[in-house]
């Protein structure tokens, strides 16, 4: 299989630019086009270029081949819609006719991601790019725990748990009793016994905004705009539910609203617009002293409870937890085995176990409580709960 030359879309190749997280490692941005400029510089808000940036942790790069690339072995989709090959020397993931060269291992420093020009990097930047960053934080000890935060009186209080267990809706009603947001789904846990934000977009669903009045009130307008869609497609959805006797095409079409509703069903928000939503000054500190971890456990009864637990409990699930998000990553990198069985790569277990040594650590000082809930559910009396504790 011959790789065609790079295709660029016509727009220029900016300045290097470099994101620092602070705890965690530095993202550096080379000749990227002016819509791939614009998507990482969205993607790392709240984290802006720096002025004397630290050396990169991880290098995403635009480079125009001189002649086509053949692939000698192609690994087409197994299952995963994902097509990957190999030249013999390095790895590369394929789409659309273009490839992007992918670090030798998650644990390289710099990792190096080389694409050509036009490559579409959304298509890596959350199932690759982004964990390869949080791994690099093990490098300074700290750890990007999956998990979302904010910050009562000065004091760093997580929200954590396996997906879909409420994390974001919790911190959200922490907020709305007068929190001041820190993260969502990933927050950077350093050796020194604070919390930082990572740079990921919020995701806020419908449902939940009658318990979140004040959000509710002050939503972007883009955001109100795509809720409000949202409520229309539901509405159009409704009707098809009832019917006991549908067709294959109307069945089709019927998956197709769902899906759409969905999607429309969440919107996206960088975490200076939660902070603005809420009248915080998106410039105050992302970060503080870690005092409470609320780990949130969902139930199948009704009741809410939360009580003391074990640190290393709480270390041992969350580690899990966070390799379970980075899957992809993970997934990937057997398909860098397959290519070249005679490498030696660090393993998933390897990232498991320090990110779990390291954690209890971390938690050692803290209080860990046990949040028992239901989900999903009116998130305010889950944060009552853990308010308990503050």
């Amino acid at each position: 299989m011959t790789r065609p030359r790079g295709k660029g879309d016509g727009a220029h190749a900016g300045p290097a630019l470099s994101f620092e997280i602070d705890g965690c490692g530095t993202l550096s941005l080379l000749g990227a086009d002016e819509r791939t400029e614009s998507y990482v510089r969205s993607q790392m808000n709240p984290c802006v270029p720096s002025a004397a940036p630290a050396p990169p942790d991880v290098v995403l790069e635009a480079v125009e081949e001189s002649a086509p690339r053949t692939f000698a072995d192609v690994q087409n989709p197994a299952g995963d819609a994902i097509v990957t090959a190999s030249d013999g020397e390095g790895f590369y993931l394929v789409r659309d006719g273009l490839s992007c060269k992918l670090p030798d291992s998650f644990r390289d420093r710099p990792a190096r991601f080389s694409a050509d020009p036009g490559f579409p990097v959304e298509r890596i930047f959350g199932p690759v790019v982004r964990p390869v960053l949080q791994i690099s934080a093990l490098d300074r000890d700290s750890v990007v725990l999956h998990s979302a935060s904010v910050v009562v009186d000065g004091a760093g209080v997580i929200v954590a748990g396996w997906s879909e267990t409420g994390k974001t809706e919790t911190a959200l009603a922490l907020i709305e009793r007068g929190a001041v947001f820190l993260s969502d789904k990933w927050t950077v846990v350093r050796p020194d016994g604070t919390i930082a934000v990572f740079p990921i977009s919020v995701g806020v669903r419908r449902w939940v905004l009658p318990y979140l009045p004040r959000l509710r009130s002050s939503l972007p307008a883009a955001a109100r705009a795509q809720f409000m869609v949202a409520g229309m497609l539901s509405a159009a959805a409704r009707p098809a539910r009832l019917l006991s006797t549908r067709g294959r095409v109307a069945d089709l079409a019927q998956t197709a609203l769902e899906r759409a509703t969905m999607l429309a069903d969440r919107a996206a928000l960088s975490p200076t617009q939660v902070r603005e939503a809420y009248d915080q000054r998106p410039a105050t500190s992302w970060s503080a002293e870690l005092r409470v971890v609320a780990h949130l456990t969902t139930v199948s009864d009704t009741r809410i409870e939360a009580k003391p637990a074990d640190p290393a409990w709480a270390a041992r699930r969350l580690a899990r937890s966070a390799a379970f998000e980075r899957r992809a990553t993970f997934e990937l990198y057997e398909r860098r085995r397959f290519a070249f069985p005679d490498s030696q790569a660090p393993s998933l277990e390897d990232v498991v176990h320090a990110e779990e040594r390291l954690l209890e650590r971390a938690f050692a000082n803290a209080l860990v409580l046990d949040v028992r809930a239901p989900f999903p559910t009116d998130p305010r009396p889950v944060a009552e709960a853990i308010a308990r504790f503050l």
